[in-house]
């Protein structure tokens, strides 16, 4: 019999062989418990840890304990009808029978489809009893645990929002733990209140690198009420620093997805002109995600403005990834009267070597600057190389300047790896370096990214083709070739 791993929770839950019991009634004596034995599926012993006490109390289970549905076929079913079905499965779920659900789950084939449906009860079990389902989940093993964690704190935020939030912030050190998502907690807040939602989102310590983590939540709970005015205003009541811009940009970008008129409205109503700028910011590439080719034309209309000439590139961007290869191609030539036409092409090249590699060679070969030249071409090599390496590598000799070469052939290095080609040809892009230098930078490189991945195999060979064929080279230095053959040890 497994030892049971006793968690000190007000509603006396105890987690032992996977099964979950309930303190529905206590005994007066205080007894050690050391294991848990289940003698009928109506009266089962379990065991507490009473809060603030060292000391364990017995507590017996007497509850019908209903045997849920049969989930086999439900999991047997297509994604959409395997949702609509166990959504109806947990229906039956209550705080008495929960652990009859999470083992008929259990039961079934670990994977994709059944961490979904765990989350999906978690998430449940959370609206019934929000510490309890929280706490359980983080006493599971796993990495799975993390999103049962995520999904316990989203239903538990929809009947005790703060508890659940303190929670969900204290787990994930105040979202620094990406593998922890609070998302699912905040959204369900926000669609309750959304003014809590804002202060909590706000106001709370923010320890992540991406400001849409706190604020795309708050978004998708105003999508269906369409109220971003309200939203907006929000952030700029408890939003402070340099993260209310991004907040701001993020709501706009949405918003601009769907409508035009309303967010210019909103922008002009805005006294702050930084958050303003922010705003016009995300209007513009909203309006780019659901129609580049309008937001382009107008942007180009009004580059006199620094915030439409600002974003022009983003645009580009954007719409390249919805546009058909013909407009990709007729994209350049609108471009040419910009000012500042390097830097902008710079920015956008990559993105046309997707549609016609060639034509974003040529160019990013026609920039004046040469160092933006050389910048573009590597960057173009790179997309390029991506979806077609064999093409590309074989491209890449002709490429006239060999400063331009050897920096396309540095930037190919992370495809070649990854498409897993043979060591020979990957060390075989060192002879595009244009000197000693160029090529110990590549070889360099080529180092670097083997390390990185040294767990495979391939990445093995790689290294151990390295040390081979380093002290062959006699276009490197001694101290260079000394040095990586070092590092590679």
């Amino acid at each position: 019999m497994m030892k049971p791993i006793v968690v000190a929770i007000g509603v006396g839950l105890v987690f032992g062989a996977g099964v979950v019991g309930y303190q529905l009634g206590l005994r007066s004596e205080v007894e050690s418990i050391d294991s848990v034995s289940f003698d009928s599926a109506k009266s089962r012993e379990k065991s507490v840890l009473a809060i603030g006490s060292a000391d364990s109390v017995t507590v017996s289970l007497e509850a019908d304990r209903t045997s849920p549905r049969s989930v086999e076929e439900i999991f047997a079913k297509p994604w959409e009808e395997r949702f609509l079905l166990f959504r109806e499965y947990l229906d039956g779920m209550t705080a008495e029978n929960v652990a009859d659900y999470i083992e008929a789950l259990q039961e079934l084939p670990p994977g994709r489809k059944r961490t979904s449906m765990m989350e999906r009860l978690f998430e449940r079990w959370g609206k019934l009893e929000g510490s309890v389902a929280f706490e359980y989940a983080k006493s599971m093993e796993g990495r799975s645990r993390l999103r049962y964690l995520s999904s316990a704190a989203e239903g538990w935020a929809d009947i005790e929002p703060d508890e659940a939030w303190e929670a969900i912030m204290w787990a994930s050190n105040y979202g620094a733990l990406s593998g922890i998502s609070f998302r699912g907690a905040l959204r369900s807040i926000a669609r309750n209140d959304l003014q809590l939602a804002a202060r909590l989102a706000m106001e709370t310590e923010d320890r992540s690198s991406f400001a849409g983590r706190r604020v795309h939540p708050l978004i998708e709970a105003v999508e269906e009420s369409g109220e971003y005015t309200k939203l907006v205003a929000m952030i700029e009541r408890y939003s402070e620093g340099p993260t209310s811009g991004d907040y701001i940009e993020n709501v706009f970008q949405r918003w601009g997805q769907y409508d035009y008129e309303g967010p210019s409205d909103a922008i002009r109503a805005m006294e702050d002109s930084e958050l303003s700028k922010s705003a016009m910011t995300g209007l513009i590439q909203g309006w780019a995600e659901s129609d580049g080719a309008g937001a382009f034309q107008y942007a180009l209309e009004n580059q006199s403005d620094p915030t439409f000439a600002e974003a022009i590139p983003s645009i580009v961007r954007t719409w390249v990834r919805s546009a058909t290869a013909e407009e990709i191609r007729s994209i350049p030539e609108r471009l040419e009267g910009l000012e500042d036409y390097d830097e902008n092409m710079r920015r956008v090249v990559s993105s046309f070597a997707k549609a016609d590699p060639k034509m974003a060679f040529d160019l990013a070969s026609s920039l004046a600057d040469e160092n933006l030249r050389t910048k573009s071409i590597g960057s173009v090599m790179f997309t390029w190389s991506l979806s077609e390496i064999d093409k590309a590598r074989s491209f890449l000799p002709e490429i006239p300047d060999a400063k331009a070469r050897s920096s396309a052939a540095r930037s190919m290095i992370y495809s070649h790896v990854r498409a897993k080609s043979s060591p020979e040809e990957i060390v075989s892009l060192v002879e595009h370096g244009s000197d000693q230098k160029e090529k110990e930078r590549l070889l360099s490189s080529i180092a670097r990214q083997a390390q990185r991945h040294r767990t495979s195999e391939h990445s093995r060979k790689l290294v151990e083709y390295l040390k081979t064929e380093l002290p062959k080279r006699e276009d490197v230095s001694d101290d260079f070739r000394n040095k990586l053959l070092k590092e590679l040890d």
